[in-house]
């Protein structure tokens, strides 16, 4: 049987601001205006539970692929990716001790995953462990 286990150990966006000061006092209330306000920023929470939720299938069926022409097949990798302002993926890499055609096809279907829409480009980067069982 294959196992494709997920290993975080962090997740960090880049690009993110500082944490914000304690408030003394609340703010006016904003007046009210017909300009559609900015999406939220992506967290990383948010971009783990996707990436757990909806994309992992698609990192095994790479995984089990690669099993078929190297039942060996094991090690650690970092998928890395920015994610623009539609929430498309305009960059990815699976870096780590694999097989080069694994880490081609990880990346092929990085490039395919879609998120929320966010204010400005935001990069993430999520450990990931191989194993078999």
């Amino acid at each position: 049987m294959v196992r494709f286990g997920v290993l975080v150990v962090a997740l960090a966006a880049c690009g993110r601001g500082a944490a914000p000061a304690q408030r003394a006092a609340a703010p006016a209330p904003a007046p009210i205006s017909r300009a559609a306000a900015a999406p939220p920023a992506p967290t990383a929470d948010g971009v783990l539970e996707a990436v757990t939720s909806r994309y992992l299938p698609g990192l095994r069926r790479c995984y089990e692929r690669q099993m078929r022409r190297d039942t060996r097949v094991q090690g650690t990798l970092t998928l890395a990716f920015t994610i623009d302002e539609r929430g498309r993926v305009i960059e990815a890499s699976a870096r780590g001790r694999i097989a080069p055609r694994l880490g081609e096809c990880i990346e092929r279907r990085m490039l395919a995953w879609r998120f929320e829409a966010a204010p400005a480009e935001a990069s993430f980067r999520i450990p990931v462990r191989l194993s078999t069982l």
